[in-house]
C-alpha cells in the first residue's frame, strides 16, 4: 500500500470517552476501509497502550484507562450515540419509565458470556446488585439512586428508584453496566475475575502478562452481526509514549493512542504512519478547596471561573482539541450559591495585573486579583468535542 497521510474522523467512550479500546480498533479498521474498500475478517491487530490497567473488572477497577481494555470484553446494558449523547440499546434492547422512579429494561434474547452462561435478567440483576452493594466495588455512587432490582420476567429487570434519575440509561453505557459472568463471579468470589475476566462483549480474554501485554481473541458468537473484523487485538503496554510511536514506525505494532501534542511532529516525519483523529469526550479537572481562602469567597470562584480563557487553554494544551466549556450545565446551582455557565475566551484586553473594569470580566478578574495577588489562571474545563489521535501503519492488513 502507498504511504499517505491524513486526519481522520473517528469516535470513543463505546464508540467514544477517555479512550474506547472498542473504538480504537474501530478508528483503525475504518481508516483501512476509506483507503482500500470494504473491511475484511482476519489478522491481528497490534496496539502501544500506555497503562497497564488496575484491573479488568469493571466493578473493582479505578483507572480511567482501563476503559481501552474493558471495552473489548464486556458489552454494556445501554450504548450512546455521539452525535446526540443520548442512550441506545445495548444488551438492553428496549427500556422505559413507567413513572419517574420505575426504570423497566428488556434484556437481548440471545447473548451469551464468553463461558457460555446466558446472559438473562437473573445475570442482569446479579450484576447491578454486586455493583452497588458488594464492598469492593468502586462504582456504588453510579447506582446510588437503584434502591432495588426486580425480576419481572426472564429477560426482563425492573429498578425501584430511591429519587428520579433520568441520567440513569445514559450511566449504564459505562462501567455499571458491563456484565460479568455471573458463573464466574460465584465460583471465584470475584477474586480472579480481574485477572481472568469473562464478559459478553466483542473479544474474549486470552491472557495478561502485567505490564508486558495483554491478548484478546474474537467473540465468534457475539451478537452483532459480522463483528468484530480482527481475528483478535495484542495490547503491548508502553508507558513512554515516544517509545510507543517507534514501535508503530518500525512495525512492531500496528497502531498507538492517546498521543500527546508534542508528539505529532514526530509522527508527521515518518511517511509510513497516519495519524486518525475523530471526537471524544473528556473533562479536565482542577478542584477547589473551598473550605480555605480565597476560594471561601463565593466571589472569587465566580471570578475564577469567568476569567479562565478557554479557548486559549485549548490551543495551546491541547492542540487539535476543542470545543472546552464548564463542566455543568448553565443554570445548576451549586454550594453556597455558585452558578457555572458556558462561556467563550474571555477578553479582557489589558495586562493581567491591570484588568479592565469596565467589563463584566475584567471587573472578575479584578475581584479574582485582589484576593488572591495572582494573575495566572487555571480552571475547569470540559472539551465537549476533543480530538482524539491514533497513529497506525498502513502497510498492514487487519
Amino acid at each position: 500500500m502507498s504511504s499517505e497521510k491524513s486526519w481522520m474522523p473517528g469516535a470513543t467512550r463505546r464508540d467514544a470517552m477517555a479512550l474506547i479500546s472498542g473504538a480504537v480498533a474501530g478508528v483503525a479498521l475504518a481508516g483501512k476501509a476509506r483507503a482500500q474498500g470494504a473491511p475484511k475478517r482476519g489478522g491481528i491487530l497490534r496496539i502501544s497502550a500506555p497503562t497497564n490497567p488496575s484491573s479488568l473488572d469493571p466493578a473493582t477497577g479505578g483507572a480511567g484507562s482501563d476503559h481501552a481494555f474493558l471495552f473489548t470484553m464486556y458489552d454494556t446494558l445501554t450504548e450512546w450515540d455521539f452525535e446526540t449523547l443520548k442512550a441506545k440499546p445495548g444488551l438492553a434492547e428496549s427500556w422505559s419509565f413507567t413513572d419517574p422512579t420505575t426504570l423497566v429494561l428488556n434484556i437481548r434474547p440471545g447473548v451469551t458470556f464468553h463461558d457460555g452462561t446466558p446472559l438473562d435478567a437473573e445475570a442482569v440483576k446479579f450484576n447491578l446488585e454486586r455493583n452497588k452493594s458488594d464492598p469492593k466495588s468502586n462504582i456504588k455512587a453510579d447506582l446510588a439512586t437503584m434502591a432495588s432490582v426486580e425480576l419481572t420476567g426472564p429477560m426482563q429487570v425492573t429498578l425501584k428508584l430511591n429519587t428520579p434519575d433520568a441520567a440513569l440509561p445514559g450511566i449504564l453505557s459505562d462501567r455499571a453496566g458491563m456484565m460479568v459472568s455471573p458463573t464466574v463471579l460465584k465460583a471465584s468470589g470475584a477474586g480472579n475475575v480481574a485477572r481472568t475476566p469473562v464478559g459478553a462483549g466483542a473479544y474474549a480474554f486470552v491472557s495478561w502478562a502485567d505490564g508486558e501485554r495483554i491478548v484478546i481473541k474474537r467473540n465468534e458468537k457475539y451478537w452483532k452481526e459480522s463483528r468484530p473484523y480482527p481475528d483478535g487485538i495484542e495490547f503491548a503496554i508502553i508507558p513512554e509514549l515516544t517509545t510507543g510511536v517507534r514501535s508503530v514506525t518500525a512495525g512492531q505494532n500496528d497502531l498507538i493512542y492517546q498521543l500527546p501534542p508534542r508528539q505529532k511532529a514526530i509522527v508527521e516525519r515518518s511517511n509510513n504512519l497516519k495519524v486518525v483523529n475523530g471526537p471524544t469526550l473528556y473533562v479536565f479537572q482542577i478542584f477547589l478547596n473551598w473550605a480555605k481562602p480565597p476560594f471561601d469567597d463565593v466571589r472569587v470562584r465566580k471570578a475564577f471561573n469567568l476569567a479562565i480563557d478557554r479557548e486559549s487553554f485549548v490551543k495551546a494544551a491541547l492542540a487539535f482539541r476543542q470545543g472546552a466549556q464548564a463542566a455543568r450545565r448553565s443554570g445548576l446551582q451549586g454550594r453556597n450559591g455558585d452558578r457555572t455557565r458556558r462561556l467563550p475566551g474571555s477578553r479582557f484586553g489589558s495586562a493581567p495585573g491591570n484588568p479592565d473594569r469596565t467589563t463584566p470580566q475584567g471587573r472578575h478578574r479584578h475581584t479574582l486579583c485582589q484576593r488572591t495577588g495572582c494573575g495566572s489562571l487555571g480552571g475547569v474545563f470540559r472539551p465537549r468535542k476533543t480530538r482524539l489521535r491514533v497513529a497506525c501503519r498502513l502497510d498492514r492488513a487487519t
